[in-house]
């Protein structure tokens, strides 16, 4: 469906060594997929918003297919060019990474430039007011009409949009940068992060340090339908940890921004959220600092290495070698090393470095985490 505008379920068939009927059902289930980004097959064709489209193909590419089966995606010597004028035009220094996800979303943009047939207006008239106002709209929108002279298309305005909206979601205009400070586009959505993120934290004072993370999601739910999670199972949710509060952001969310969110979406959300709230939590934890008795042997070392191990996923631990300073936990093989050292607790290890032992030393930390 990618590089053809009309695809034969014949030829379909044929190739697969299927038959017609098994194609047919084949697509009725990928048309159930596809309703959670607003796009079906029907007719022979890719059916849906060409912002949707591209941004359906995208994660699709980037998230789901292994990137060793792109190689046939490889970037033209044309699209290469434009990446050099946007980058120097804005001043933009992208990661590789970031060069190799433009470098996508021009390609597929590109391809689905002659798809089009009647325009229809995408995005809402007062966010789209916004967006004309921006002035890093305006500028890439003259780089890419540039690029796009040489295709005598309709509507082919609406790609600086698409492309627009690409560098917001994706996080490719930095933070710092100064083409941020004279968006009211941005500014709109920068008040609802913050409130969303004193509503998860209970907290006025906003940390800047997540603007740019709660701008590239919140941007998406407004503009795109659907999202692709590779790794949805292992995310931590902030409707586990805190209902009440998700429920809260939940409605901040429909009364600013969109009540049409898919539910691959809201799953994106709340993983955003719980990510922000375990960070923040984390960042409150004062540190713990932990001295172990070293009387320079081999046990000593292989005590220092099984510490370590066994508290390697608590954060804010500091392991050190015991000196002339206070430790909230001093680990010790017997009470004879503590006499000439300053400690709150003390920790005298039974001798075996077991599982047992591991579990023992992390419940004594946490409840020094706990009382602090």
């Amino acid at each position: 469906m990618f590089y053809e505008k009309e695809i034969s379920i014949t030829k379909l068939a044929q190739k697969n060594n299927l038959s017609e009927a098994s194609i047919f059902r084949r697509l009725k289930i990928i048309n159930r997929m596809l309703a959670e980004f607003d796009i079906q097959f029907r007719n022979k064709k890719l059916i849906g918003r060409q912002l949707q489209i591209q941004r359906f193909y995208f994660q699709l590419f980037y998230k789901a297919v292994p990137s060793d089966h792109l190689t046939y995606l490889n970037t033209k010597d044309s699209l290469n060019h434009l990446i050099n004028v946007i980058k120097n035009d804005f001043q933009l220094h992208l990661s590789q990474k970031q060069e190799q996800m433009l470098s996508l979303q021009l390609h597929v943009m590109q391809r689905r430039l002659d798809y089009r047939q009647i325009i229809k207006n995408e995005i809402d008239k007062n966010m789209m007011q916004e967006i004309e106002k921006d002035p890093f709209y305006q500028e890439l929108k003259n780089i890419l009409m540039r690029f796009l002279s040489r295709f005598a298309l309709p509507g082919a305005d609406n790609e600086a949009v698409h492309l627009y909206l690409f560098f917001i979601s994706e996080g490719l205009l930095p933070q710092e940068n100064k083409w941020w400070q004279n968006s009211s586009f941005l500014h709109y959505f920068l008040t609802i992060n913050q409130k969303i993120y004193q509503t998860i934290t209970q907290k006025k004072a906003y940390d800047p340090t997540f603007t740019s993370f709660l701008l590239q999601n919140h941007v998406k739910i407004t503009f795109y339908k659907g999202e692709i999670h590779p790794n949805e199972n292992h995310a931590l949710l902030l409707s586990d940890i805190d209902p009440n509060t998700m429920n809260q952001c939940m409605s901040i969310v429909e009364k600013s921004l969109t009540r049409k969110i898919s539910h691959s979406q809201w799953v994106m959300l709340d993983a955003s959220y719980g990510l922000i709230y375990d960070i923040y939590q984390r960042r409150l934890q004062k540190e713990v600092l932990i001295g172990v008795i070293d009387d320079g042997s081999l046990e000593a070392e292989e005590i220092m290495r099984f510490i370590k191990q066994s508290l390697a996923g608590m954060a804010n631990i500091t392991i050190k070698k015991a000196k002339k300073r206070n430790y909230d936990l001093l680990v010790a093989k017997d009470v004879s090393g503590l006499q000439s050292l300053s400690y709150t607790q003390s920790y005298l290890l039974t001798g075996v470095l077991s599982s047992f032992e591991a579990q023992r030393l992390k419940d004594a930390v946490q409840k020094i985490i706990q009382e602090k």
